[in-house]
């Protein structure tokens, strides 16, 4: 061949490529085209050329979202046949093409998942926490047939994810799910006592937060364990009392035969912590007529009353009907101190202290320092009346302190003009 020749053929074959290269289409339009197009353009795109490697695995996790992404089903399974992708690819998110179908919740999730099974797909391979396709369908998915066509292809309905938690945890956790999922879950065999990340199991997140008594009842009657403890010991009562001012749910507990008096580890009980937490007086009532103990003690030997009083932070009328239900109101802790202490201390409601004093609190007690309620109500400039409260009960104005204290000196200290004022002209020196 001559020289020329050579010559010329290199200079068509040069330019031919060139005019192709040219013209492709560039991997981002194609992307472009897989998530919004259907397969014909798809395919003509193939056809014309498109400038990307078909091996680059970076470019792979763009097209698996891509067409996950496509409002049609079949995009997926004919990139699928012709060679694109695997049928486990998985996307930068570490999610294939199952998982994403399961999180869209679009109207033809029922049908791409099914196409995904028949077509192979792994329905328990697992993201880098963990996570199956059934956990993201329990959470995103809002239709129960796609729960059952997973577990039917032999999704493990107990998986658990590196915190532990399963797929019924997971939904309840959200508190998003509709029932009929967690029914459904339920149905195909979700174990509904285990437990995830702290021991707490899928009736404690029901009770957390929750204004959906269904939930609870669906598990109990399912044989959730209603007395189960996490790792810090506590129950889903506790839990509730914590946490949840819905009665429903702390008499669908209560119902179900949950330990009234159960403690956690920190020796408090549900009604210790509806004392502290909650504004909802009922909750003390039931409790109590439930067979609470009203005068049991923590291992800091608080009682609820001491504890509410100590707090103080939630309102009063959940500390007046413990006091109106009959709590000890003389009960001391370890330093000695009452619940007319406390009250007298935070001054926040003088309601309290006039339901303490009316229950028969001793005015003049004093704890380990030797201090009496009168001398702790002397610290705060909140609201003089309750020294005058305590004075018309009969609190010695000159009790003195084990260091000499008096209430005047105290509100001296303190600068309590008011308090001064009063403690005066009740004759303290």
């Amino acid at each position: 061949m001559s020289k020329r020749l050579f010559l010329v053929i290199f200079v068509l074959v040069f330019n031919f490529l060139f005019t192709v290269s040219a013209f492709a289409m560039s991997g981002d339009e194609f992307l472009e085209r897989c998530q919004y197009d259907n397969i014909n353009k798809i395919k003509e795109a193939l056809a014309s050329g498109v400038d990307f490697d078909v091996n680059d695995r970076h470019y792979k996790k763009d097209l698996v979202r891509a067409v996950a992404l496509n409002a049609d089903p079949a995009v997926s399974i004919e990139i699928i046949k012709i060679g694109l992708l695997d049928i486990n690819d998985k996307d930068w998110q570490d999610k294939n093409l199952l998982m994403n179908a399961v999180s869209i919740n679009e109207k033809n999730t029922l049908i791409r998942i099914q196409e995904l099974i028949k077509a192979g797909i792994d329905v328990n391979t697992k993201n880098q926490y963990d996570e199956t396709a059934l956990m993201f369908a329990a959470i995103n998915n809002e239709n129960p047939e796609v729960i059952a066509a997973l577990i039917k292809a032999g999704a493990d309905v107990n998986a658990i994810v590196r915190d532990g938690e399963t797929a019924l945890i997971h939904s309840i956790k959200l508190g998003n799910t509709p029932l009929t999922v967690i029914k459904e879950l339920i149905k195909s065999g979700a174990d509904v006592n285990a437990q995830g990340k702290g021991g707490a199991t899928a009736l404690m997140f029901a009770t957390l937060h929750n204004e959906k008594p269904e939930i609870v009842t669906t598990l109990l009657q399912a044989g959730a364990d209603v007395n189960k403890k996490n790792r810090i010991g506590a129950t889903a009562l506790i839990i509730a009392a914590r946490t949840n001012n819905h009665p429903q749910v702390i008499n669908e507990l209560l119902n179900a035969g949950a330990d009234v008096n159960a403690k956690d580890e920190k020796g408090e009980t549900a009604l210790s912590w509806a004392v502290f937490n909650t504004i909802n007086p009922n909750l003390i009532t039931k409790l109590v007529k439930s067979g609470a103990e009203i005068n049991e003690k923590n291992q800091a030997g608080e009682t609820p009353l001491i504890r509410g009083t100590k707090n103080n932070s939630n309102g009063y009328t959940t500390i007046i009907e413990l006091i109106q239900a009959g709590a000890d109101v003389n009960i001391k802790d370890p330093d000695g101190e009452t619940a007319l202490m406390f009250a007298s201390r935070s001054n926040k409601h003088p309601q309290v202290i006039a339901e303490l004093l009316k229950a028969g609190a001793d005015v003049n007690a004093k704890n380990e320092k030797g201090e009496t309620p009168l001398i702790y109500g002397a610290s705060n400039r909140k609201n003089p009346t309750v020294i005058k409260d305590l004075l018309t009960a009969g609190a010695d104005v000159n009790a003195k302190s084990r260091y000499g204290a008096t209430a005047l000196s105290v509100a001296q200290e303190w600068n309590n003009i008011q308090a001064i004022a009063v403690l005066t002209n009740a004759g303290a020196k």
